[in-house]
């Protein structure tokens, strides 16, 4: 099942573990074995002897790349005491038999081994820097963005009461004065007058509609769920998409947190409007597992087909990603039952987003 999930740490890396506990351990032991095969055929003399003692490089260098330092350090340990073992069976690099024949490949390993790892180490140094550089980024990112979406709102309140104040007042006078204009023209001219009045009152109407839209006040005075239940109320009024509504028992949120989770119900209808091509729609607010879960489900085409090249997400999704991360939740998108897709947040109600509302 393709899906995306959205995490409130998008760039986090934690400690690596013991190389015995990982799954990639089986290079390095094939690596050690067959280090230990090359030590034991006893070679003639000559200058492949010392370099031998190279041939534990790809080892430690497997070791550094996967578990860092101290991985590197536990395989020059491992590659120390098989040394050791061969060298007093008078097998490997280090089995000369006399000091100057000692000498030389001890030196050399120390140097081999010394440079390789000094190296490797300065790209996992270089490595380690790039990723708290990102995570700094990513979390830049998120600030700004949260910033982006608060200015958002803000604008939205600003234009919504201006509609409200302003331009439904103004629409408002104008159907007065008609009224008191349709008793003093003419009986032939009167139905234009009504009819403009009309007119002039769906105006209004879609003005009052689209500012409620834009700041839904009925979040402010009664919550999430008596506003999410008044939005699919007008959706089933005005469109196309029949869309139904289940809310369960949810505890109040924070007035902006509400209001993100809305503006998620908001997005995710959106695009279902304009891309899912669907007849019915779900919208699902309930708490399951000490978990405060939003889900929209559509049964329209769908997610793209396996094997298909995946679609960028646009501002809307990003828009929904971001706010779930603010909320301190996760995001998917998954495919729905329903045969189309399904957008689900999940908040735990024990996250500093999800406190109850005084």
């Amino acid at each position: 099942m393709q899906q995306r999930e959205l995490s409130a740490d998008r760039a986090g890396g934690g400690q690596r573990g013991a190389p015995a506990a990982q799954p990639g351990a089986a290079p390095g032991l094939t690596l050690l074995g067959a280090l230990a095969l090359l030590w034991q055929v006893r070679w003639p003399p000559g200058a492949i002897t010392p370099l031998l003692v190279l041939a534990p490089i790809p080892l430690l260098v497997w070791a550094l790349i996967m578990f860092g330092v101290s991985g590197a350090s536990l395989g020059m340990l491992a590659v120390a005491a098989l040394g050791m073992q061969l060298g007093l069976a008078g097998l490997g690099p280090f089995a000369g038999g006399v000091p100057p024949a000692d000498l030389v490949p001890a030196q050399a390993w120390t140097l081999g081994t010394g440079f390789a790892l000094l190296f490797l180490g300065a790209l996992a140094e270089q490595k380690l820097s790039s990723r708290l550089l990102l995570q700094h980024a990513y979390r830049r990112l998120g600030e700004v963005t949260g910033r982006m979406l608060v200015v958002q709102e803000e604008e939205r309140t600003r234009i919504a009461r201006d509609l409200h104040d302003d331009v439904n007042q103004s629409l408002a006078a104008i159907s007065i004065r008609l009224s008191a204009l349709r008793n003093q023209v003419a009986p032939g001219a009167r139905a234009s007058v009504v009819e403009l009045q009309e007119q002039v009152l769906a105006v209004s109407n879609d003005v009052r509609s689209i500012s409620h839209e834009l700041h839904p006040s009925i979040l402010r005075f009664t919550g999430l769920a008596s506003a999410l239940d008044a939005f699919c109320i007008k959706r089933n009024a005005r469109g196309t998409l029949r869309l139904r509504c289940r809310i369960e028992d949810a505890p109040r949120l924070g007035g902006e947190h509400e209001l993100s989770l809305f503006r998620i119900v908001q997005e995710a209808l959106n695009n279902v409007d304009r891309h899912a091509h669907a007849r019915l729609a779900e919208v699902l607010l309930a708490v399951r597992q000490q978990q405060l879960v939003l889900r929209v489900d559509d049964d329209g085409r769908g997610m793209p087909a396996a094997g298909s090249p995946p679609l960028a997400p646009g501002l809307g999704m990003i828009s929904m990603e971001e706010r779930a991360r603010l909320l301190g939740g996760t995001l998917r998108v998954e495919r729905s039952p329903l045969g189309g897709t399904r957008v689900e947040v999940r908040v735990p109600l024990d996250a500093p987003a999800a406190r109850h509302a005084p």
